[in-house]
């Protein structure tokens, strides 16, 4: 089995398809096909961007086939794929967001107990004076002065 097969088999054992794969690992598009289907020879700058671009792959299972594929428990074969840079931002941006989120509700939230206390001490000022009223009016003898 050639390299270019065995790049095969590791593209099928991380759930790539070739495009992804090409991308990833900063070739042309169709490239790494192209090198599977003619059963054409890999280049050492090619070799160092799989495994700069997937640091568990197995280097000597790479270029002879033998050993294991990957260097790391399969366990951590999700470890291995490509981080997409643009999710990981879209990510952040979305974390922010429900960050910043949270804040403006508890600043609401924070605003709202503020005025349920002040509707609380105006409603006992108001109590007060419906209690003072009828005693205010006592002390008044006639009616225009009040």
């Amino acid at each position: 089995m050639r390299i270019a097969n065995r790049i095969e088999r590791f593209i099928i054992a991380n759930g790539l398809n070739l495009s992804e794969f090409d991308k990833s690992i900063g070739v042309a598009n169709g490239y790494i096909g192209k090198q599977i289907r003619k059963d054409g020879s890999v280049g050492s700058h090619i070799i160092e961007k799989i495994i700069s671009a997937y640091p568990a792959i197995n280097v000597r299972w790479l270029m002879t086939g033998k050993g294991e594929m990957f260097e790391e428990p399969v366990a951590d074969r999700v470890l291995n794929k490509p981080v997409d840079k643009d999710e990981v931002i879209r990510s952040d941006v979305q974390d922010l967001t429900i960050v910043e989120m949270g804040k403006d509700t508890v600043s609401l939230l924070v605003k709202a107990l503020e005025l349920y206390d002040t509707s609380l001490r105006m409603g006992s000022e108001i109590y007060l004076l419906d209690e003072t009223e009828p005693k205010v009016r006592k002390g008044f003898t006639r009616q225009n002065d009040f």
